[in-house]
C-alpha cells in the first residue's frame, strides 16, 4: 500500500549532505530543527504526527535546516538511518515554479526532481524507508557474523530473499555457537540453549521458505527439524532423571534411565558431527550474492512479504485455542514469537517488543507445563500417586495461566494487525 503525497511546490533528491558545508561556507544564514515524527492513523487515513500514539510506522528522524535565497526559501530534510536528502523548494505562486532555475551554489548536488514521485513522501519514508536503498550485501552479511541473532531493521526496500537471508544468517551464527557449547559441556543448560537455536532456526525458516527455491530450502529445513527432535528427546530424558535425583527417588529404573540417557547423548553428539557440514552447506547458500538459490517470490519486497507472512502468524495464534489442540497453541506461539523477534520491529518497534514478552512468557509457562506432564506420564505407578497428581496440578494451573495470558495478548496482536495493513 502506497499513500499519495499532497504535491506542493518542487521537491529534488540530494546526492549527499555536503550541501549544508555549502551554507557554512557561504555564509549564508539558516535555521536549523531536528524533528521526530511517526506515521499515525487518524480517522481511517494516515498522516505525520509527534506523538506515537497510534504510530504505525517506527520514528522517521530528521534534520531540517531552513533558508532563503533570491526570494524564495528552501527546506534541505536530511532523513537519519534511510540514508536519504531532499532539497524542497516553496514559492509564492505558480508562475514563479515554470520561471524557476535552480541557484548554481545548489545545482550540483542536486540530482532528480521528486515533487511527483510518492515514494519520497514522509509518510512512505516512515512506512517503507528509501526506495533507492542499495545495501551492500557482504557488508550486512559480515555484520550478522559479528553481531549473531539481531533484530531486521530496513533502511530501504530490501528484497524478500535479501532479508530472509540477513535474518538467517544472524540465526545461523548463534546455531554453530550453541553446537559448539554444547559439544563442549554437554548439560543441561547448553542443551537447552542448543534446542532454542535449532527452534528458532526452524520457525524463521517455515517464514523464509517463499524467498529460496523450495526444494533446496525444504531439505535444510527437514534437516534442522531432524536434529531439533533428537535434542528435545535428550532434553525429556535430561529432566527425568535430574527430577528423580533431586526428589530422591531410588529405584532401579533410575539407573536404567541414565543409561538411556547417555546413549540418547551419545547418538546426538554423533549426529551434530554430520549436522556441522549441513551448517556450513547452509552458510553458503545465505552467503550466495546470486539469484541462484532464490525462489519464485525472491524479489518481492520484505517488509510487503513478511507483513503477510506475520498477519497469518498472528491469525493462526488467535485461532488455535478454538479450531486447534494445546499443542498447536503452543507452536503458533512460537511461530508468532521468532517471525516477530527477527521481522517485528521493521514495522513498530515498541508495539512488536510488547508482544515479543507477552509470548515468551506464555512460552515459559508451557515449558514448566510441558515437563510436569512428561514427568507425571513417566511415573504412572501406584507407588507414585502423590508425587503424579502434584504434576498434574501444577500443569493444570500452568494451563489457565495461559489462557489469561493468550487473552491479553489477542488486544496487541489485533492492533499490530492493524499496523501490518498499510504495508501491502
Amino acid at each position: 500500500m502506497r499513500i499519495k503525497m499532497q504535491v506542493a511546490n518542487l521537491r529534488f533528491l540530494l546526492r549527499d549532505d555536503a550541501i549544508i558545508r555549502v551554507l557554512e561556507e557561504d555564509n549564508l544564514p539558516y535555521k536549523k530543527q531536528r524533528f521526530l515524527l511517526f506515521a499515525v492513523q487518524k480517522n481511517s487515513k494516515l498522516e505525520l504526527s509527534k506523538s506515537a500514539k497510534s504510530a504505525v510506522s517506527n520514528a522517521l528522524y530528521f534534520l531540517e535546516y531552513s533558508f532563503s535565497l533570491n526570494g524564495l526559501w528552501y527546506i534541505i530534510k536530511s532523513y537519519d538511518f534511510c540514508d536519504t536528502c531532499v532539497l524542497e523548494v516553496r514559492f509564492n505562486d505558480a508562475r514563479e515554479i515554470v520561471d524557476f532555475i535552480m541557484p548554481s551554489m545548489l545545482a550540483n548536488h542536486c540530482g532528480e526532481n521528486i515533487t511527483n514521485d510518492e515514494r519520497y513522501s514522509e509518510i512512505n519514508l516512515a512506512l517503507f524507508g528509501n526506495p533507492n536503498y542499495k545495501s551492500d550485501f557482504n557488508a550486512v552479511i559480515k555484520r550478522a557474523k559479528l553481531c549473531g541473532d539481531f533484530a531486521l531493521l530496513t533502511p530501504g526496500q530490501l528484497s524478500n530473499s535479501l532479508g530472509a537471508k540477513i535474518a538467517l544468517y544472524g540465526v545461523l551464527e548463534n546455531t554453530n555457537i550453541a553446537v559448539l557449547d554444547f559439544l563442549g559441556k554437554k548439560n543441561t543448560k547448553s542443551l537447552k540453549k542448543l534446542i532454542f537455536a535449532l527452534d528458532k532456526n526452524y520457525h524463521l525458516c517455515l517464514c523464509c521458505d517463499s524467498g529460496f527455491d523450495e526444494q533446496i530450502f525444504s531439505s535444510f529445513n527437514a534437516k534442522f527439524c531432524e536434529y531439533l527432535a533428537l535434542a528435545n528427546s535428550l532434553g525429556e530424558q535430561n529432566y527425568l532423571c535430574d527430577y528423580m535425583s533431586a526428589q530422591n527417588i531410588e529405584s532401579k529404573s533410575l539407573k536404567e534411565l541414565k543409561k538411556e540417557r547417555n546413549i540418547a547423548e551419545d547418538e546426538l553428539v554423533l549426529k551434530l558431527g554430520d549436522f556441522s557440514s549441513v551448517l556450513r552447506d547452509f552458510s553458503v547458500m545465505l552467503s550466495d550474492e546470486s539469484d541462484f538459490y532464490s525462489g519464485e517470490h525472491g524479489k518481492k519486497a520484505l517488509k510487503a512479504s513478511m507483513a503477510l507472512k506475520l498477519q497469518n502468524a498472528i491469525k493462526n495464534y488467535e485461532n488455535a485455542p478454538n479450531t486447534s489442540t494445546k499443542s498447536a497453541l503452543k507452536e503458533s506461539s512460537k511461530h508468532l514469537y521468532h517471525a516477530l523477534c527477527a521481522f517485528g520491529q521493521m514495522y513498530n518497534a515498541k508495539l512488536s517488543a510488547k508482544l515479543e514478552k507477552k509470548l515468551l512468557a506464555i512460552l515459559e509457562i508451557y515449558a514448566h507445563c510441558d515437563k510436569c506432564e512428561f514427568l507425571a506420564k513417566s511415573f504412572a505407578l501406584p507407588q507414585m500417586e502423590i508425587i503424579n497428581k502434584k504434576l498434574l496440578h501444577s500443569a493444570g494451573d500452568s494451563l489457565k495461566k495461559i489462557a489469561k495470558k493468550h487473552a491479553k495478548s489477542i488486544k496487541i496482536c489485533q492492533e499490530f494487525w492493524q499496523i501490518l495493513n498499510f504495508y501491502h
